[in-house]
């Protein structure tokens, strides 16, 4: 699922680029419960939710899928804030009709957690 920028303007430069796949996302049957068990409960409901890909927000929101069994998304969402750890996903968030609540400014895991620091640090 990663996105094509690199290999393709290393073509356009000239090289020759095999993409090969290294790693497969892929979301574990009892995510679904577990999720929604999590959302529901005040003591394990998280205050932020991390996104580190596109492919983290498509499979969170998969996750949250409606079924048959569940009419709608979980509505916990709305006070949980989402942060981002780049451009392209927060992109990915907002097509998806969600804000990015916190964005990383470097682009890196160190990064985000800054930006998880700065939105929860109290003014002094």
């Amino acid at each position: 699922m990663a996105r094509d920028v690199i290999p393709r303007e290393l073509h356009k430069a000239g090289a020759h680029v095999d993409v090969v796949e290294a790693y497969e996302t892929a979301v574990p049957r009892s995510s679904r419960a577990r999720l929604r068990a999590a959302l529901k409960n005040p003591k394990t409901c998280p205050h932020v939710v991390t996104f580190t890909s596109s492919s983290t927000v498509k499979n969170f929101l998969e996750l949250l899928r409606p079924t048959r069994s569940t009419k709608k998304r979980y509505t916990a969402l709305a006070e949980i804030q989402l942060a981002s750890i780049g451009p392209v996903t927060s992109s990915t968030l907002r097509e998806q009709g969600l804000p990015v609540d916190i964005a990383a400014k470097e682009f890196t895991i160190p990064g985000l957690i800054a930006a998880i620091e700065r939105a929860f640090a109290t003014p002094q």
